[in-house]
């Protein structure tokens, strides 16, 4: 099945990536996806404690199902003033 990641702030600037369409197994969580992101991204291994979770625009748990066509954001923490 396909998903769409989309990185916000500090995760977009570092993985040089937005948004990106991936295939992932069925039955794939949010939690499988952010253990592959983990591999391939230093950046999102360092914030995966402090990163909110979005599907589809609504925030939830790293053990949400995904299904064909969710929308996944990483949104990590930010700071500014």
């Amino acid at each position: 099945m396909q998903i769409t990641i989309e990185y916000y702030a500090v995760l977009a600037d570092r993985t040089g990536e937005r948004s990106v369409v991936r295939t992932v197994p069925q039955g794939a969580t949010v939690r499988t996806v952010v253990n592959e992101l983990i591999r391939e991204h230093e950046i999102v291994d360092s914030l995966q404690d402090a990163l909110a979770i979005a599907v589809n625009d609504v925030w939830k748990p790293m053990d949400q199902p995904l299904q064909d066509g969710d929308v996944l954001a990483l949104i990590p923490p930010v700071s500014g003033g």
